[in-house]
């Protein structure tokens, strides 16, 4: 089950959550390339998705958006809420906001904690802006 799954009711069934799954990751298709080792041509074979949102580039089109309104329709128009008491770096905590949900997360590592701060609030709080580098020649 994928994040888009969890904040849906479970009494639909896996069955009801599968096409959701596979928008997501797209189709799982069986892929062969040709090695050279040792003066020998070996068979590689990979299971792999393609086309589906999960893809670089393709987070903030037209499914994802999609998918936020199938969760707000689920919690009566509201945001769900995702809880993560033990959340490390943040990346489901991301996600989540991703998928237009209130997220509450911490750690009882420091560093975690650090991470996670600059994972969820640093983006929203420096979002757009541009600063200047600093010149590389040496003074």
């Amino acid at each position: 089950m994928s994040l888009i799954a969890t904040p849906l009711p479970d009494h639909e069934g896996a069955e009801k959550h599968e096409p959701i799954n596979r928008r997501m990751a797209g189709p799982v298709v069986e892929t062969v390339t040709l090695e050279r080792r040792n003066g020998c041509t070996v068979e590689k074979r990979r299971r792999e998705t393609r086309d589906g949102t999960l893809h670089w580039g393709r987070e903030h089109g037209h499914a994802p958006k999609g998918f936020r309104t199938k969760i707000r329709a689920v919690y009566g128009g509201r945001a769900s809420r995702v809880l993560n008491p033990f959340a490390g770096g943040g990346a489901i905590l991301l996600e989540a906001m991703r998928l237009g949900c209130r997220v509450t997360g911490d750690d009882l590592k420091l560093v975690a904690r650090f991470i996670l701060k600059c994972t969820l609030e640093y983006p929203q709080r420096f979002a757009g802006r541009t600063r200047p580098l600093p010149d590389p020649r040496p003074v």
